[in-house]
């Protein structure tokens, strides 16, 4: 049987877990109580075909369920850290520290619409504008995987899964994988 807690607990999550949102650390009172409750959480989303995945510092849902995030999204987003991962690295920084030290980066220095190659990538997902870049901050925002303030964003534990993805691809530099905590 399923305690009142689970019903509770699971309540308040599941519905931006089912968006697609990542909860971490920075959740720090909901992302507690899950782990704190991990292998019931984890079995409640089993049964109802879903697994909860948690990782170093962060949490997301992923079921079979092919509308559970629109790929139009994803690509979005995985196009927004192919860019910015390279960039980190050509400017002389390691994006696992940016992701553990939460280092900002200032928004009107991203990369993405001031060379003609990477031009030519957001115009492929036609985010060809300062707006669609911003649009897109927000999504991952909303999605929690980074933190904005005023003219700056700060990349949060989730934000480790695109560069796990990326570094499948060959970052520019071998040693891009920094210490991890």
């Amino acid at each position: 049987m399923i305690s009142d807690e689970m019903i509770r607990l699971s309540k308040s999550v599941f519905p931006e877990l089912r968006k697609g949102t990542h909860l971490s650390t920075d959740n720090c009172k909901l992302y507690q109580e899950i782990i704190e409750n991990q292998e019931e959480m984890i079995r409640l989303y089993k049964s109802v075909g879903f697994d909860l995945i948690i990782k170093d510092g962060y949490m997301y849902l992923d079921g079979s369920d092919d509308s559970l995030v629109n790929k139009k999204r994803i690509q979005d987003e995985a196009l927004f850290f192919f860019i910015l991962f390279p960039w980190i690295i050509e400017e002389g920084g390691d994006p696992w520290k940016y992701i553990h030290e939460r280092t900002p980066i200032r928004i009107g220095h991203l990369p993405h619409l001031k060379t003609p190659a990477n031009i030519d990538l957001m115009k492929r997902l036609e985010l060809n504008d300062q707006d669609k870049l911003l649009l897109i901050i927000k999504r991952l925002k909303v999605r929690g995987f980074l933190k904005p303030s005023m003219d700056s964003f700060k990349l949060l534990p989730p934000a480790k899964r695109f560069l796990e993805l990326a570094e499948q691809f060959n970052l520019p530099n071998d040693d891009a994988r920094g210490e991890e905590e």
